[in-house]
């Protein structure tokens, strides 16, 4: 992915978490094995075979996780006109936020799974999350009171570039 033009600071992460890996892995391989086993080799899993749409459902549902789970990032950006992120490929284009939106921007250390249920894009009490992996993010708090956390593997240098582009009031 290019950057664009006036990016300050961008950061990419991915899913690391191997107990991700160790959990779809082994369900899109199940999957593609019993979708393919059936239709070419007419060896159905169960006693009663399935439809040949669903075998073929198995197969594209299998091929579609595996490369869901290898694909996804959480894209960061600083640029001059606002904080950017964009969790691709679940968005289309970059959530922006606007720095004269932005009241607060600082670095936190959070519970992903006790104080928003996990990792990935998660709305609860607290706000919304942008979260791939760790316990660290930035914590924005926009203007009319909500809570906005972007997980980052370095959220100090995000905060510092925050305050070093954004428009002094």
């Amino acid at each position: 992915m290019e950057t664009p033009r006036g990016t300050v600071y961008r950061e990419i992460q991915g899913f690391t978490q191997p107990f991700i890996y160790v959990i779809t892995i082994p369900c899109s391989i199940f999957c593609i094995y019993s979708g393919v086993s059936q239709l070419f080799f007419n060896a159905p899993i169960d006693n009663e075979p399935l439809p040949v749409w669903a075998a073929w459902l198995l197969i594209l549902f299998g091929i579609g996780l595996s490369w869901l789970i290898f694909s996804i990032r959480l894209i960061t950006d600083v640029r001059m006109d606002g904080l950017y992120i964009r969790f691709y490929p679940l968005h289309g284009s970059f959530r922006r936020f606007r720095y004269e939106d932005i009241e607060e921007c600082r670095a936190v250390t959070y519970r992903p799974i006790l104080e928003y249920g996990g990792w990935g894009i998660r709305y609860s009490s607290k706000g919304t999350a942008y979260n791939i992996r760790g316990n660290r993010g930035v914590q924005l708090t926009l203007s009319g009171g909500k809570s906005v956390l972007i997980g980052s593997q370095d959220p100090e240098k995000i905060c510092e570039s925050v305050h070093g582009v954004r428009p002094k009031s």
